[in-house]
Order: C-alpha cells, then structure tokens, then sequence
C-alpha cells in the first residue's frame, strides 16, 4: 500500500543529553503487540533502566510489534526531562529488537535508550489543517501514524485537535520509526490524510457548504459486503461535463469513517486549479480504494459520479496470490530491478506496484498484464479458480514486424527509407535533419545498429530500433525480447513523417506482424515566428489547411483517408526559436497556428496559398498572435432562475459547417466564458437546439452578454443533462 508522509521540522528544541546516568531509574515503555489489528492498542511497561540498557526481558517482547517512550507517560521527571517532547521507537520481532539498522537479539544485549534515538535531536512539526477552498478546520481530530519507510505502519497515536486558525503540532519521531501518516477527521467534513509535507489543503467540504453536492459521497464496503472503516480512497482524476479531464493533485486521499462514509473534493494544482471551484455534479471520478485493515484485499479502481452517494462494493479472489517475474530464459528478475514494475488487472484503470505482488493479495480472476519502465513487457497471465499460488510473469518474446514503405502519390516502392519503432524519446523533426545527415543515413545498411553513428540525431532521448527498406520498399524490423511497441513510424527525406500504430496486432506462428503499407506523402517545409502580444514568442501546434474537393484523386486519398493504414505526424512547433514546419509539397494550402488554449490567444491563420515543391524551404517571417475576444453567456431557467453546471460551448461556422466546440460550466450566476476568436461567426451551444449566434468583429475585445432563456421543454432537456452527465472528455477554457 502506498503511504502518505508528512514531516514538516520547524523548531529545534535541543540535543538529549545521553551523559545523564539513569540507571536505577524506571521507564515506562508503550508496547503494541496488535498493530495489525488494531496499531492504536498498547500496554505501558514498567522497565527499570539498567547500566548495559533497558531491562526488557524476552517474555515481555511477543511475537511481533513495536515499543514507543514518550515524556508523558513517565512517572520519573529525569526521564520525562530527558525524553523532551519527542517520540522515540523500536521494533520487535521474535524476541529481537530492531531500531533501524537490523534486529538484535535481547540474549546478546539489551536495548539503550539511543537505540531509540533518545540522543538525537527533537523538533516541532507545525501543520495547518485547511479544507478544499483553503478555510481551516476547527477542530479537527488527529490522528499521527508513525511510520518506516517500505515496512508499512507501525503504531497511531492521538494528536492534539486543530485550534481556531486550524493549527496543529507535534513532536518529530526517532528511531525505528521516523515519518509520519498524519489523518484529520471532523464530524462534518469526513476524514483525509495530509500528502505530504508542504500541502495543508485536504480534499474535504463541509457538509454544509455549497461544494458538498459537488464533491463524490458514498460509502464502502468490504468484500463481505460491511461497511469498511478506514479505507482510503485515492483520487486520481475526474471527467466533468464541458470541462473534461482534470488531473488531481499527487496525493489527494480521502479515509472513510467507522459507517465507511466518505467525501471527497479534488485538489488541483497549476494551470487548471481554478477549474476544481466549478466541478459540476454528475463529475465522473476516478478513484482507487485500499483497505489497510484487510493486508489480502486488492486495491480496486471505481469510477462513481458525484450528486448522489455512491455505493463502491469490493470484491476480492478466492485465496491470496502472488506474482514472480522471470526473463526470457526462465530466470528470475533481481527485486532491485523490478521496483517499479505496474500489473494491470483485468480493468485497465486498476493498477498493483511491485509490493503489493511480492506480498499476495486475493487477486480478481482476469487477466493481468505487467511492465516495468521502460521496459521490458511481459506476455499476459491469466488468473482463475485452478490458479496457482504464484502466478509467474515471462518477459514477452521477440516480434518482428515486416511491410513496405511507399511514395503516396505514385505508388512507387520507396527505397532507403527508414523505419523505427515509436518511443517516446524518438524526435519527431525529422525535417530538421541536414541533406548531410541524411546522405549519412542513406548509407545504412538494412538493419542498423542504433550505435551508428547517422543515427546519434534520434539517440537524445532513448535507444529506439531502426530498419531501412529494400529497393522494394520492404523491411523487416524485429523489437527484441520485452520490448513494449506501440507504433511504427517510417520517413524520408522530403517526405511526411507517419506513423502506424501495431500494439493491437498479434504475430503470427512464426512470430510475425504483417503491418500495411506505409504511404509518404512527399513534403516541403515553411519556417515562421509566432509573436504575442507581450513580444514574447508563442508556443504553437501546427496544422496545414487544404482544400480537398480541388485536389487530384490520389492526394485527396492519401492525406484525407486511412486506406494506406497510416496517419501524418502533425507538428509541434516550440515557442523561442523559429519553427520549421513540414508541409505537404505540391499542391495549394494555408497554415493554421494555434496556441495552447490556455493562453487566451486567437489562432493565427495563413491563407496563402502556399505551394511548395519538394524538398523547398520558405520563410514565412513573423506573425502576431492577438488575444482572443471574450464572449460571456448566461443561461437561466423559465423561472428566469440561473442554471449552474451547464456546459456551454463556443461553436464557429466556417463554410457553412460548424467547428470546434470549446466549452465553459455556467456558474452559480448561470454564467459561461468563453474565449471567442475575433473576425468570426458561430453559436453559443448549450444543449442540443439550445443556442445563439454571435458575430465578433476583428479586434473587439469582448461581446455583449448573450442570454439563453429556455422554455419547460428545453430546461426538461437541461435537467437530464446535469443528473446523467456522461463525463465525456469536452476540452474547457475557463476565464
């Protein structure tokens, strides 16, 4: 299970001093044998304090658990003085101590009080507990997990509650255990943990607040089908009608309370942080619920929507299971180098770490797929009633692929061309590329080594494996032994750079991908700066513009249909420099730059026409980038009451049919707004029917408030759009 840490050190309060003689002193010792079960249960210990140590005796250590001294609980002022503030550990394990560098018999020795970490230094952790919104929780319980690392949990303690500005502290942890899991709970905003040291917003809403329908609610249960206490709830992401994906801050966690009630509200950091103020009901949420009281239960991915408590039932296998990893050769992987490893389960969005397999948990029946980054890929394994107890991952075998490359327009078998498999890491600039680079890689033979030295441009980012085709336009490309494939791209000099995607395929008996043919389109590049309206240059995505209806057949089949199987890469053209910009050569076209939609910036639009041979560079010089319009709607009910959540979206009609479609949820006003770029015509749409034209001249700042007053009839439509809200992604802008 994934912990939280948080320890914030923000006052010293000194050095123990270790040269004090306490022995003939008596320490009171917190023994918790039942960590598992409950880790908040201990024992207090009466130990005298010895010349070699403690004087704990072996039948006073169980089986397996740990030991806390703290002032508190001291009868004696010299130990109490001694012990400070702080928090000091120790764990045990059949008879045997450990304080953090390995266990030790008591028969061999006795335990000091600086294997406790008592001759270190104690601080303060000052934390404040503040809701989704940033206003502090008065109040709040605490609750301080101590924690070690990979080893998981060890004993909780109760903290002081929040005060009035919602502040908490508590003294920092020594010894076994020196981190903390530190959980907030209140009666009227559910319970959470903090993520980490430098976050004190918790993904809570009060009950009462007007937020509280537009967080997730639910309740869990156990595989046995009772309310499960404790569990945590892991908040990943959420899809919210018109405003699509948005990503939840690293950590955002939610605890459910002794009924399994829980809430939670998404944190969101970075550009889109303002977007969680306007998460509309009917948001799909995408969770993942743990159960650590129940070590065999598998976390479970959920996907509920908020404005109705939701009902997240876990299930779980028939018995505990557990996963190994071996290579090609049947040899086990190292530990070390499987850290990181992700096992699929039988839904794609439910996902185990490398722990969680190593321990065994009672896995679903389905199918499982694993990898580690970034790589090697493993063949899939299947888990059902007659599984064994270790499911056993091979790495995948060896694939190859084998197709040809084309010219798109004349059909003629393009030779020398090169094919590579698609990572991540592989430059997409192909354009860049010199004519000596490219005579360099001309030279290659079939099947190179990625160490060649004409292939250093594609070796910035990773090791990617390459193949040139035949004077048939043939090739054969094999990815070794695990390696993951998601695409195949193939390029020219001169031509468009395409991709094909093959991880779909499945090889034939002889281990074999036929891939379809690849259809280069050959290609010219423009170069062009874009400059905004502070003078800064302006990030861009790039698209060329045609008009299909007044090309030759074999043009308009080649860029404007998938019969060759293969799709053009779009450029993406970086802000700071001049970017070159590949373009289809040979027939009439325009440029259309659009910057990120967050910038509030219009698309800069190249008429041209722009009609380039092969292989010919044009510079296109500057162009500048305006602010878009701001057009503001406002949609209210036949009440003439305003409608919240609505996705309301700004349409443009260019040739008689409509683009786009960039939406805004109406606020609590009923109000949308929406970037609109100026010197165009569209509609607002609220819903299917629901709309009002607008025209924005060139250079207006903004237009006129627009308002959408529906009849009983379209506010019905409405109101099934707002409880049944698909969660469908649907880019947002937000003003």
């Amino acid at each position: 299970m994934t912990r939280f840490i948080a320890c914030l050190l923000l006052l010293v309060v000194a050095p123990a001093a270790m040269a004090q003689n306490l022995a003939g002193h008596k320490v009171v010792v917190r023994r918790y044998s039942r960590l598992a079960a409950n880790p908040a249960a201990y024992e207090g210990v009466v130990v005298d304090i010895k010349p070699d140590g403690i004087g704990l005796e072996p039948g006073q250590i169980p089986d397996a658990g740990a030991l806390v001294l703290t002032a508190p609980d001291q009868k004696d002022p010299d130990v109490a003085a001694l012990l400070q503030g702080g928090v000091f550990s120790a764990a045990y394990r059949d008879g045997q101590v450990d304080t953090g560098s390995g266990f030790a018999p008591l028969a061999q020795r006795r335990p000091t009080l600086a294997d406790f970490g008592v001759d270190g230094e104690t601080t303060i952790v000052r934390k404040t507990v503040l809701d989704a919104f940033g206003k502090p929780i008065i109040g709040a319980a605490v609750e301080i997990g101590l924690e070690h690392g990979k080893d998981g949990g060890g004993p909780v303690m109760p903290g002081t509650p929040s005060d009035i500005a919602g502040g908490i502290e508590f003294f920092s942890t020594r010894g076994f255990y020196r981190s903390v899991r530190i959980a907030i709970s209140h009666e009227r905003y559910g319970a959470a943990l903090f993520a980490n040291a430098d976050d004190a917003k918790l993904p809570l809403v009060a009950d009462d607040d007007p937020a509280a329908p537009r967080a997730l609610s639910g309740i869990i249960f156990d595989s046995a089908g009772k309310p499960a206490a404790g569990a945590l709830i892991k908040l990943s992401h959420l899809r919210a009608p018109g405003m699509g994906l948005i990503n939840a801050a690293y950590g955002c966690a939610a605890l459910s309370g002794r009924d399994g009630r829980f809430r939670i509200y998404p944190l969101v950091k970075g550009k889109r942080a303002e977007d969680a103020d306007l998460v509309p009901p009917g948001s799909t949420y995408h969770i993942s619920v743990e159960l650590p009281s129940d070590p065999g239960q598998p976390p479970l991915a959920f996907q509920p929507r908020s404005g109705a408590d939701a009902e997240i039932r876990l299930t779980s296998g028939d018995r505990v299971r557990r996963f190994s990893f071996v290579d090609a050769n049947g040899a086990a992987f190292d530990p070390a180098r499987i850290q990181n490893v992700i096992i699929r389960g039988p839904s794609q969005s439910q996902r185990y770490a490398f722990s969680d397999a190593a321990r065994g948990m009672r896995f679903l029946p389905g199918t499982y797929e694993a990898s580690l980054t970034p790589a090697p890929k493993f063949e899939p394994v299947t888990i059902d009633s007659k599984s064994p107890e270790t499911i056993v991952f091979r790495v995948a075998g060896s694939i190859a692929y084998e197709g040809r490359v084309i010219d798109a327009i004349t059909s003629r078998p393009l030779a020398g061309a090169l094919v590579y498999i698609m990572t991540m890491q592989v430059s997409e600039n192909w354009h860049d590329l010199t004519a000596q680079q490219w005579e360099a890689i001309h030279r290659l033979p079939a099947e190179p080594g990625i160490d060649a030295a004409a292939l250093a441009p594609m070796r910035a980012g990773g090791r990617p494996v390459v193949a040139r085709t035949g004077p048939d336009g043939r090739y054969r490309i094999t990815a070794p032994a695990g390696m993951a494939v998601h695409s195949l791209g193939a390029v020219e000099e001169n031509y468009l750079n395409v991709q094909q995607p093959v991880h779909a395929a499945r090889p034939d008996e002889k281990g074999v991908v036929a891939v379809a043919d690849f259809g280069l389109v050959p290609a010219a590049v423009v170069t062009v700066s874009v400059i905004g309206p502070d003078g800064a240059r302006v990030t861009v995505i790039a698209r060329w513009v045609a008009d299909a209806a007044s090309l030759p057949p074999r043009w308009k089949e080649s860029l404007f249909s998938d019969r060759i199987g293969s799709r053009v890469i779009y450029p993406y053209m970086h802000g700071g420099a001049s970017g070159s910009i590949p373009v289809p050569a040979g027939i009439p076209l325009g440029l259309t730059l659009r910057p990120p939609t967050r910038s509030h910036l219009a698309p800069v639009r190249i008429a041209g026409p722009i009609q380039l041979n092969p292989g010919q560079t044009r510079d296109l010089g500057e162009v500048k980038a305006v602010a878009m319009a701001l057009g503001t709607v406002q949609v209210l009910g036949p009440d003439a009451m305003p409608i919240e959540g609505l996705p309301v979206r700004a349409v443009t009609v260019e040739n008689g049919k409509r683009m786009g479609g960039l939406a805004c949820n109406t606020d609590a006003q009923g109000l949308a707004f929406l970037d609109v770029e100026p010197g165009s015509r569209g509609l607002f749409v609220a819903a299917r029917g629901i709309e009002i034209p607008y025209d924005c001249p060139p250079g207006a700042p903004e237009l006129p408030v627009q308002k959408i007053t529906l009849t009983a009839e379209q506010f019905a439509t409405v109101k099934q759009i707002l409880e049944n809200a698909p969660g469908k992604s649907q880019r947002g802008i937000g003003r």
